[in-house]
């Protein structure tokens, strides 16, 4: 498809979710901060004004989008296609997995609330969506994700037990 527009991926637009406000100093009180949370700005006020209403209200149907906007889901799913080059399912979807591997990154406590913040009114919901774009479950990604500490715990008793197997054959 050829367009004159810049064509917007989902990861080049992320910044994070429900990322805490940073601690600033005394001096730095007064003055303005960058976003933190949700997508970056594209300059185009159309598209900043739907990745907000998606970072906020979460995945939900074109329609709603549509809604929230003003216009018609049909207009909203063309122009979507036109500034990024994708439909506006896939869009959607792969905007809503960089919120939740965020998300689970963080090792929740509670998944409910996790997959309503994400914009699922049940979990079960979230987890057919997961299994359907990643082919894991959220219980099983968290279980196999390894924090940076864990990982080098790991790798530090693997090279005691090689060193001791040299010593020891």
């Amino acid at each position: 498809m050829l367009t004159p527009y810049r064509q917007f991926k989902p990861a080049e637009l992320y910044l994070g979710i429900d990322n805490p406000p940073p601690r600033l100093s005394e001096e730095e009180e007064g003055q303005s901060t960058d976003k933190i949370n949700g997508f970056r700005a594209t300059g185009c006020e159309f598209l900043d004004t739907f990745l907000n209403n998606l970072y906020i209200y979460g995945l939900h149907s074109g329609k709603f989008h549509a809604n929230l906007l003003g216009i018609e889901s049909i207009a909203l799913s063309y122009t979507i296609e036109t500034l990024t080059g994708m439909r506006y399912i896939p869009f959607t979807a792969e905007c809503t997995l960089l919120m939740a591997d965020d998300l689970i990154n963080r090792k929740p406590k509670d998944l409910v609330k996790m997959a309503n913040r994400l914009g699922f009114t049940t979990y079960s919901g979230f987890f057919r969506f997961l299994k359907r774009y990643t082919k894991k479950s959220p219980t099983g990604i968290i279980r196999h994700r390894l924090n940076r500490e864990e990982y080098e715990q790991l790798l530090l008793k693997w090279k005691l037990l090689e060193a001791s197997a040299e010593k020891y054959p």
